[in-house]
């Protein structure tokens, strides 16, 4: 029961996170996530290909300056997933070309799926830093 709590309590921060950060992404995948059958939600890749639990999802599929790694998914359901992993981003010190990447332990909560070619897709990936994130919030939520 405390599990499906802390997965409705990070699916409604998911929810409300989007209003204030504002923040509109592309977001990807790499990695062991499995081509899902048709009762599990799926992620998309950059590439377009649907996957369940992904180890990598890549949130700016044009630069790959953001991304979480190295995911464990200690929940993966319909209608939302959460786990653990590292989020790292580009500080782009002195210039984005020199790969300088910072790199933090996160919890991440997938959300607000949506009928997607065929899948149930999750559309919002909320982020919850350890320390603060590189906007300097608590939080950011991507739109996959």
């Amino acid at each position: 029961m405390r599990s499906r709590a802390s997965l409705a309590l990070a699916i409604a921060l998911a929810s409300l996170g989007l209003a204030a950060c504002g923040h509109r992404g592309t977001a990807g995948l790499t990695g062991n996530g499995q081509v899902p059958g048709t009762s599990q939600s799926v992620i998309f890749d950059c590439d377009g290909h649907p996957n369940v639990a992904p180890v990598t999802i890549v949130l700016s599929c044009s630069d790959g300056n953001a991304l979480v790694q190295h995911l464990h998914w200690r929940s993966w359901q319909r209608d939302g997933a959460v786990g653990t992993g590292t989020f790292s981003s580009n500080s782009c010190q002195p210039n984005c070309a020199a790969q300088n990447f910072t790199t933090e332990v996160v919890t991440v909560a997938a959300g607000a799926a949506v009928p997607l070619q065929g899948h149930q897709a999750f559309s919002l990936l909320t982020v919850h830093f350890s320390q603060t994130g590189p906007n300097g919030q608590p939080s950011e939520v991507f739109q996959l």
